[in-house]
This record gives structure tokens, C-alpha cells and sequence, in this order.
């Protein structure tokens, strides 16, 4: 009788690397491809200085949608955007020595870029926006109160939390180092 191999039920993937576009293509390609391979569990080893909104929002709903069970390992700085990817994570944790970093959310504007008064305004409601967004979910996955968020002011002024805070904040559960065990493919994403 000739045994077929079994897919991998536990994949792991490292990310270290912005939140943008192509980077977050490329992620979403390779848990979809864990996905297809017949993972039911996806380990995400992540360290970002951050990005762009659209692609952090857009990748945190993608893996919310995963139909497998997603660990989030911080394994160096969750900056900005990264911190509502990161905890997409339905187990959350992080290596000492690291950190989360808040701050406003802005606009980068090109070189050569002009805007009328109607653009300014669309910006600034966009920015409005996505600082609501960031708080509904964070608040969400995390054990801060509207009060204690609001007294935090994590996006009123730049903060950086270490990871004995992160765990009283509910960001994450435990502070451990990062281990793969032997046997659970690992992929480094790479861009």
C-alpha cells in the first residue's frame, strides 16, 4: 500500500517588512497557499514598522476570514498599522525585548502633489476615519475599557509599550520566545 504524505496541519510564516503593497500580497499569497495545502493552523512570526491603512485594514479582515486557527508572534516592533494586523491573531504573543508603537495616523503626500480645498477635506475625514476604525477594532480584541483607551491617548501622541504592558492591555497573552517545532514548514515572506 503506498502512503501519501499528509498536508501540513501547522504552517508557519515570517514577516518582517511595511504593511504595503507588493509585501501584503505577497502574505496573502502565502497563507493562501498554506490555506490550499491543508493547514489548520498558520503561526505569523511579524515585525513592521508599519504602512499604509488600506493594506493594514484589508489584511486584517483577510485574516480574520482564514478558516484555520491564526497565532501572531511579535518577534521585533509592531508599529502603527501593523499593531491592527497583529492582532488579527486569535493567539497573540511576544518575544521579550520588543515593542508596540501608537502614534496619529497622516498623510503622505507625493512630491509634486496638489490639493484644492475639497481634497484637503476628503483626506482629513479619510484620516478621521481610519483612527475610528483602529479604535473599534482594537478595542475589540484587547481588555482596555473606553476609558483606559481614551486615557492612553495611543493615537494622540506617539507611544511605545513593552511587552509586560502589552499583556495588562490584553494585546497579548503570554511573553515567550518564538519557537517553531520540528516538523512545521516554515516560509519566510519575502519582497
Amino acid at each position: 500500500m503506498n502512503q501519501q504524505q499528509l498536508p501540513p496541519a501547522h504552517v508557519a510564516l515570517s514577516f518582517v517588512g511595511p504593511i504595503a503593497y507588493p509585501a501584503t500580497k505577497i502574505l496573502r499569497n502565502a497563507c493562501c497557499q498554506a490555506i490550499n495545502s491543508g493547514a489548520k493552523q498558520l503561526t505569523l512570526l511579524i515585525s513592521s514598522p508599519g504602512g499604509t491603512t488600506v493594506e493594514g485594514f484589508a489584511l486584517y479582515h483577510f485574516l480574520r476570514s482564514l478558516p484555520l486557527e491564526l497565532t501572531t508572534h511579535n518577534i521585533g516592533s509592531i508599529e502603527s498599522i501593523a499593531n491592527i494586523v497583529f492582532i488579527s491573531g486569535s493567539k497573540r504573543f511576544s518575544c521579550s525585548n520588543t515593542r508596540f508603537m501608537f502614534h496619529d495616523f497622516s498623510w503622505t503626500y507625493g512630491q509634486q502633489e496638489t490639493l484644492d480645498r475639497d481634497q484637503m477635506k476628503q483626506r482629513a475625514q479619510s484620516l478621521d476615519a481610519d483612527a475610528k476604525q483602529f479604535i473599534e477594532i482594537f478595542k475589540l480584541h484587547t481588555a482596555l475599557t473606553d476609558e483606559q483607551f481614551d486615557t492612553l491617548q495611543l493615537l494622540h501622541q506617539p507611544t511605545i509599550v513593552a511587552p509586560d504592558r502589552a499583556k495588562e492591555m490584553g494585546i497579548i497573552q503570554e511573553i515567550t520566545d518564538a519557537k517553531i517545532a520540528s516538523g512545521v514548514p516554515l516560509l519566510n515572506v519575502d519582497f
